[in-house]
């Protein structure tokens, strides 16, 4: 598998000119299935560098979509330019995202080999080369990147500036797998090192984000995402040859021509996105940097405390910084979140409640009793285990009954999450246990009857303050049960309604 790697050369911060090609391509070879991420991840890239990295937009090439011949025609004419405008001070910033093996980078089809690619970094006249290879195949809710069959490959690429030295940065060790997640809309490593270079990784708060100080907040952001997954953790490596003491600089914070910035509270998780809801950048709970620069614009603020949410819109401005408060977002329980599809986590609740119905017996009493309920919500279906009891009976002057009926089912629930309340259908099926007792001065045996059971209904919810729910149901119960009539035993069917009132604690 083709591990991720970053060769950063070391030199003076800001030493001449810098120049970008980006490419992101979700096609890879036939039999590859096709990203989503790759060409995001590619955006996101040039977009702090633009930003925060002091590169002209006319000095960024953005590559989607193409094959290995356009990305080497691309390199190929920055590296033509740095020949005629900077020879010897300029920075260059290569990055890919897509599919690769051990043989090369796949591009819609065709190969860019890795000799290849290492031979034309190496003749730039830049003074300091930047290479980031993020490679990625397609999966589930989080999905593995890079190749799964052959063997494990080392960073190959070694580039060395002129005097100075290298770094190099890679997304995995040797055999581990890169992850990206449909949550973020893209890799778990360029997420994070994004993140970073917009000012999360800023640790010494002297508003410059260094390479050492990048690789540290890309780590401990993959390892705690991968932490989460299938696949397992990730653990990107960091490798350094060095002549000199001075670090490349990769992003100014401190510079406000084009950016304002957003300041988080401590104690939780904080995702930025656009209005879309396409990720921008994350301040984790245990970072010390607290603040992201950012382009001036309405931005949606996420942030994941232990058991709620908080969610809203602020706008930056330019040359300011907006400090985000809890007191300006709206809180939501994880329920509501998972729903709308913002976390990987999955949202579960326990409930009581109380429910009252016909009883089974015609001109029968209301059967009514408590029930008890567990919701696991992976996302908009949800899935419900139930089990509750309710008594009721009849009096025909002759006989005196009491009914008790114990259930348990499991249902599934579609809900769609409006303002203030959820509303759900949800369609159940189990097993209830039907106890009869008689009081008669007649002949007549307690009876016990297994029966099955099934509903349909309506599900509404009120969400309260710290993930306290009220829940109400109006549902059609069926009961499918044996009964003796005339002396034959005959499969009764009846259908009544119900109604419950419970409340829930969602976690």
């Amino acid at each position: 598998m083709m591990a991720a790697w970053l060769a950063l050369g070391l030199s003076l911060a800001s030493a001449g000119d810098r120049y970008a090609l980006v490419v992101g391509q979700n096609r890879g070879l036939p039999g590859e299935l096709p990203l989503r991420y790759a060409d995001e991840d590619a955006r996101k890239v040039a977009g702090v560098l633009e930003e925060l990295g002091d590169f002209d937009p006319e000095d960024i090439i953005v590559l989607t979509r193409s094959d290995a011949e356009e990305m080497r025609r691309a390199l190929a004419d920055v590296s033509a330019r740095l020949r005629d405008d900077q020879p010897g001070r300029a920075l260059l910033f290569v990055y890919y995202s897509g599919h690769a093996d051990a043989e090369g980078l796949h591009l819609d089809g065709t190969v860019f080999p890795h000799d290849e690619l290492e031979n034309l970094v190496r003749g730039s006249s830049a003074a300091v080369r930047m290479l980031v290879v993020d490679a990625c195949r397609s999966g589930a809710l989080t999905r593995v990147k890079g190749v799964s069959l052959g063997p494990p490959v080392a960073p190959r690429v070694q580039v060395r500036t002129r005097g100075e030295g290298a770094v190099i940065l890679s997304s995995t060790t040797m055999g581990e797998d890169a992850q990206e997640s449909a949550s973020l809309g893209g890799s778990f490593f360029t997420h994070h090192l994004v993140s970073g270079l917009r000012g999360g990784a800023d640790t010494d708060q002297d508003g410059r984000v260094v390479v050492e100080e990048a690789f540290r907040h890309a780590y401990a952001g993959t390892v705690r995402s991968s932490a989460r997954t299938a696949a397992g953790i990730q653990h990107p490596t960091f490798a350094m040859e060095v002549k000199g003491t001075e670090s490349v600089v990769l992003t100014e914070l401190g510079d406000r021509r084009r950016t304002g910035s957003l300041s988080f509270p401590q104690e939780r998780t904080w995702l930025l996105s656009s209005p879309d809801g396409d990720v921008v950048a994350e301040v984790g709970t245990d970072d010390t940097a607290r603040s992201l620069a950012v382009r001036p614009g309405l931005y949606r603020v996420m942030g994941r405390g232990r058991d709620h949410f908080l969610e809203g819109t602020l706008t930056v401005r330019a040359h300011e910084t907006t400090d985000v408060a809890d007191a300006d977002l709206r809180r939501l329980d994880y329920a509501r979140v998972v729903r709308k599809g913002w976390s990987d986590h999955v949202a579960h609740s326990v409930g009581a409640g109380w429910q009252v119905r016909p009883g089974l017996e015609a001109d029968g009493e209301l059967c009514q009793g408590p029930t008890l309920s567990g919701t696991r919500v992976p996302g908009v279906l949800s899935v419900e285990l139930r089990a509750g009891m309710c008594r009721g009976g009849f009096d025909n002057g002759l006989v005196e009954a009491i009914s008790d009926d114990w259930s348990s089912e499991v249902g599934l629930v579609w809900a769609r999450d409006l303002t203030p309340l959820t509303v759900g259908i949800g369609v159940s099926a189990g097993t209830a246990v039907l106890v009869q007792s008689f009081d008669t001065d007649r002949e007549a045996l307690d009876r016990t009857t297994l029966a099955a059971r099934g509903g349909l209904g309506l599900r509404m919810e009120r969400h309260l303050a710290r993930g306290w729910v009220a829940r109400a149901a109006i549902e059609a119960r069926g009961t499918a049960f044996p009964q003796e009539q005339d002396g034959e035993v005959v499969q009764a069917r009846i259908v009544v309604p119900s109604v419950s009132l419970g409340g829930a604690r969602v976690f």
